[in-house]
């Protein structure tokens, strides 16, 4: 007979290791000695605490000793003891007892075969069931057979001589409907079923009915996943099954043809799920009909599965989720950035204040605060509060829209700062009834603002400021960091005593000139940026130049300072003073951001 042994004693383990820091000249005498210490009867290894199973593990006697302390299992985070037959831990592979832990403390049935070589085992909501082979690894879970990572075995407990079956936990923890984790020292289950019924009589009159209701049972799987199945004795049919899909509602309702339901009419709540409330009945045109309520902030899938129907829940990616009204194009829908106030809008064409209050927009983000809906200027508004600022896009689906919300960066592939200079009590230079103030916020903000918040354009901007208002020179370059901008603009007018300095230049500051995204520097955004004012404007081009400006110098990306005309300039004066050149100015400097962008990828 053979027989092997795998024993949790860390005390044996020292005294060997001691054997082996021991001269070569007592070992022999230690060896005599250790052998009446591992003879002894139960001194030094075994004590009240252990507990040893020999199994029989194949049909020509060969056998496995298993001796060690007795484990703890904990179930919903309550912990069971199991003596007199423990949870075992050998071949690198958790073992469990199959009355002791499935029948005694999960409430499972067992049922053995008139031979004795097989057994099967049922959960409390028979919606689970796994047939076992002595001796074997192959397993029959839901008429499906399955291959476990290790045989079922028959152990004996040597101290009272009581026989249990072992089997592999995690094969059998799960596919009986549990949650399973595991280490080297604990095992850990969770029940999953937050609902269930099953009929214990699946008898119906066929001449009335042609199936019946057997089982309904909702599960959680996971932390962002769960699973309902209605199952019936008979197989379903698309021709003898109605799925109704109410998204807007938030419900799935089946309807079984012909189908006699065993249960009481039933309204229940569910908690700790996903599927958030349930209703069950007969309808007098003798179908039976199951009613589904989810959450909003996940998406299903359901199908039609042999018997029955099976529906999967999981979390959800989206942001928001907000459902388009009839005859309302995707397209028509804009949004307006309103990130100085952590918030957007989102418009959409048309007086739908009433549908947006009955079909009210999900929020699935701890970010966002709130959505309110409010009509002004022949269009509905869905204002979004946000936590902090936060970049977003509108996504078109199947009758709604999502929106994805993040920070800036994982949002947009390419961001810009854009810097209108002066502002509020710092008026800049002054001439001819030009301010430059005034003539940067128009070009820089009113102007480009409808180019780069197009839906064609592929830079997203934000601004130092959208209005005439102070903003302190250094408070400037540090929101670079806060917009998580790559590139930044400051827009400037200049001025001489002498009226006839006229044209662009642009600056850049050999403080912040390293090498940023794709190899660009200050100085090559700089020249980009230059010879497109230069040739769109026809203006003079003054070159690219160096100075210690504080935006610049104090950035920490790509970052440019642009002197566009001389306000005190001969030539450069009438020019800003029209609208078509502003506008055009406007343009070149989208056109050559969007240059930059095209030749230097920031890999986003």
């Amino acid at each position: 007979m053979k027989k092997h042994y795998y024993r949790n004693d860390a005390q044996k383990q020292n005294i060997i290791t001691r054997i082996l820091q021991i001269p070569q000249c007592t070992i022999f005498i230690m060896a005599i000695l250790l052998i009446g210490v591992f003879s002894s009867a139960n001194t030094t290894i075994s004590h009240a605490a252990k507990t040893e199973i020999n199994f029989e593990i194949d049909n020509d006697g060969t056998t496995a000793g298993y001796e060690g302390d007795s484990k703890s299992v904990s179930i919903d985070n309550e912990t069971v003891t199991l003596n007199d037959f423990p949870a075992i831990y050998m071949d690198d592979t958790w073992r469990i007892p199959v009355k002791n832990l499935l029948v005694d403390n999960l409430n499972c049935t067992i049922e053995y075969s008139k031979d004795n070589k097989s057994f099967t085992i049922t959960n409390e909501y028979k919606n689970n069931v796994i047939t076992y082979t002595i001796g074997s690894k192959t397993a029959v879970h839901n008429s499906k057979k399955i291959t476990m990572s290790a045989p079922v075995m028959q152990g004996t407990n040597e101290k009272t001589g009581e026989q249990e079956y072992y089997i592999p936990a995690k094969d059998t923890i799960k596919n009986l409907g549990f949650s399973y984790s595991a280490n080297d020292e604990t095992i850990k289950i969770k029940t999953l079923v937050r609902f269930n019924l099953y009929a214990d009589d699946t008898t119906y009159d066929k001449n009335t009915y042609s199936n019946i209701l057997t089982n309904i049972t909702v599960s959680a799987v996971s932390g962002t996943k769960d699973q309902t199945v209605v199952t019936t004795l008979n197989k379903t049919t698309s021709e003898n099954t109605s799925i109704i899909y109410d998204d807007k509602n938030h419900t799935i309702e089946t309807i079984y043809n012909k189908t006699k339901c065993p249960f009481d009419k039933l309204s229940q709540d569910i908690e700790d799920c996903s599927v958030t409330k349930l209703e069950i009945w007969e309808s007098d045109d003798l179908n039976s009909h199951v009613k589904i309520w989810y959450n909003p902030c996940y998406e299903y899938t359901g199908k039609l599965s042999g018997h029955g129907f099976s529906m999967s829940t999981k979390k959800a990616t989206f942001s928001i989720k907000a459902f388009i009204p009839d005859n309302i194009d995707f397209d028509k829908i804009t949004s307006t950035d309103q990130y100085w106030n952590n918030r957007f809008i989102i418009n959409i064409p048309g007086n739908h204040k009433k549908y947006y209050n009955e079909y009210k927009p999900v929020i699935n983000n701890p970010d966002v605060k709130k959505i309110s809906v409010s009509y002004s200027a022949k269009q509905t508004k869905l204002t979004v509060y946000t936590k902090k600022l936060l970049g977003y896009k509108l996504i078109s689906d199947n009758g709604f829209f999502t929106v994805k919300v993040g920070n800036p960066k994982s949002i947009y592939s390419h961001i810009i700062l854009l810097d209108a200079g002066h502002g509020g009590k710092d008026s800049g230079a002054c001439a001819n009834g030009l301010k430059e103030k005034n003539l940067n916020l128009e070009i820089i903000y009113k102007r480009l603002e409808k180019y780069f918040n197009s839906p064609s354009s592929s830079v997203k901007a934000y601004w130092t400021r959208n209005d005439d208002t102070f903003v302190n020179l250094y408070e400037r370059p540090k929101l670079t960091k806060k917009y998580e901008a790559d590139l930044f603009i400051s827009l400037h007018m200049n001025s001489a005593s002498n009226k006839a300095a006229n044209g662009t230049e642009v600056y850049y500051s050999n403080k912040n000139n390293k090498a940023g995204f794709a190899g660009l520097t200050s100085k090559k955004f700089a020249g980009i940026m230059l010879d497109e004012l230069a040739s769109t404007l026809k203006s003079k081009n003054r070159g690219v130049r160096q100075a210690g400006f504080v935006v610049n110098k104090y950035n920490t990306v790509p970052s440019i300072l642009i002197e566009l005309g001389f306000v005190t300039g001969s030539s450069d004066h009438k020019k800003l003073k029209k609208s078509q050149y502003r506008e055009k100015a406007a343009k070149a400097i989208y056109n050559g951001v969007n240059n930059v962008f095209d030749n230097y990828s920031t890999g986003r």
